[in-house]
């Protein structure tokens, strides 16, 4: 998911066209004129600003948590990947996904050149690669496993299972790291095993 504010004020967008609706059908109620229009009015409002009032909250939230890592306050670790570093996490990355023998990788940009490298984010509860936000939540989201794969080129693997109403959706997450930042990336599995129940870390070696 790309930077959450835009998507959080998608849905705002909603919330006020919602409000709006429940305004006009208070304000063409006693006029006979409209006919049906203001209870019609009256009953999508009442539907649909519910569900856009929750997903306000959600992508609220994860606007917060990014404002937070890219504050500072939660960030773990910051590295800069350079332009041939990338590049070659990429052909790694899609070599992976191909082989299909494990959850694929949810990093939407990494078929994309980056002639000025990409800038990566580990959080506490977050990350960011290339401007792509991913959040970590303890009781939605859990680690089945992380590992440190040294390269080249290195990078971190978390396994996650997303729990929903439609039961548990495995997926991968690759975050790529820079050349002489090896060890801010150790230091942040380490806080991720210290911090969260993980099955297996710290496995090394692409497998």
């Amino acid at each position: 998911m790309l930077r959450p504010h835009g998507v959080r004020n998608k849905w705002l967008l909603g919330v006020l066209a919602g409000v709006g609706g429940l305004l006009g059908a208070w304000h063409l109620w006693d006029s006979e004129a409209y006919g049906v229009l203001p209870p019609c009015l009256l009953m999508v409002s009442l539907m649909t600003l519910p569900i856009f009032g929750i997903f306000v909250l959600l992508y609220g939230t994860d606007a917060l948590r990014w404002n937070r890592m890219v504050s500072g306050k939660d960030l773990l670790a910051r590295w800069r990947v350079d332009r041939d570093q990338w590049y070659r996490f990429c052909h790694l990355n899609n070599a992976l996904n191909a082989q299909g023998d494990r959850p694929y990788c949810r990093l939407p940009t990494t078929g994309q050149p980056r002639p000025d490298g990409v800038e990566v984010f580990v959080g506490k509860t977050s990350v960011m690669v290339d401007g792509n936000f991913y959040h970590l939540p303890r009781v939605v989201v859990k680690i089945e496993g992380l590992w440190w794969h040294e390269g080249p080129p290195a990078f971190i693997e978390f396994h996650c299972v997303t729990e929903d109403d439609s039961g548990p959706s495995a997926w991968t997450l690759r975050i790529p790291a820079a050349a002489g930042e090896e060890r801010k990336a150790l230091e942040a599995i380490e806080y991720y095993r210290k911090d969260r129940p993980i099955k297996t870390v710290e496995k090394r070696g692409v497998r």
